[in-house]
């Protein structure tokens, strides 16, 4: 994990941002995203039982990193300190955070369309900046007028995604794997 942050710093230092990684010019950005989030993801699973912290604590703390998400700088100086900052503390962090909130009713419902989301936003998230980055800038827009239309064109191209490709493909592929699951023509004995 340490090694991890370390190429992570070194990347977001020497590049300026951490804003990069989706063309192969700046992989490696990407490769130190993924390398120190897998680690940290491990970490954050093997102490999930020591996250003791109560739900109107957990709120707080979702809403103080959504806001540090919110007003990120957008270029200059402080923009790779803040980049890292946030992958390295912020990211896990709030996921450790989200872990411990138990949710039922429509706050449960919410939380699992936007989970059912997160992948396909994932998919197209460098698509719908693009597009709607040239549609500001022709507009000549706030960069807040940005982030505002592409976490809403992101919501609905997700929630859409995982309802007509992602559920559907999941659904036929329980059913193709499920059946074969239970047939098990090699037997292994222990003798």
């Amino acid at each position: 994990l340490l090694f991890a942050a370390t190429v992570l710093l070194f990347c977001g230092l020497r590049h300026g941002s951490l804003d990069s990684g989706n063309d192969w010019s700046l992989f490696f950005i990407g490769e130190a995203r993924v390398l120190y989030g897998f680690f940290a993801g491990v970490l954050v699973y093997r102490v999930r039982h020591l996250l003791k912290w109560g739900l109107p604590n957990a709120w707080i703390a979702l809403a103080v990193l959504g806001g540090l998400l919110w007003w990120a700088p957008s270029h200059g100086t402080y923009r790779a300190a803040y980049d890292c900052a946030i992958a390295i503390i912020g990211s896990p962090l709030l996921v450790a955070v989200a872990y411990r909130i138990e949710t039922s009713g429509l706050a449960a419902s919410i939380f699992t369309a936007l989970g059912n989301a997160s992948y396909p936003i994932y998919l197209v998230q460098n698509l719908i900046l693009t597009v709607v980055g040239y549609g500001i800038a022709q507009a000549h827009l706030s960069p807040y007028s940005l982030r505002i239309a592409a976490i809403l064109l992101a919501l609905a191209a997700g929630v859409a995604m995982y309802r007509l490709y992602d559920d559907p493909v999941r659904r036929w592929l329980g059913k193709r794997l499920g059946a074969n699951r239970n047939d098990r023509r090699l037997s292994v004995s222990v003798g």
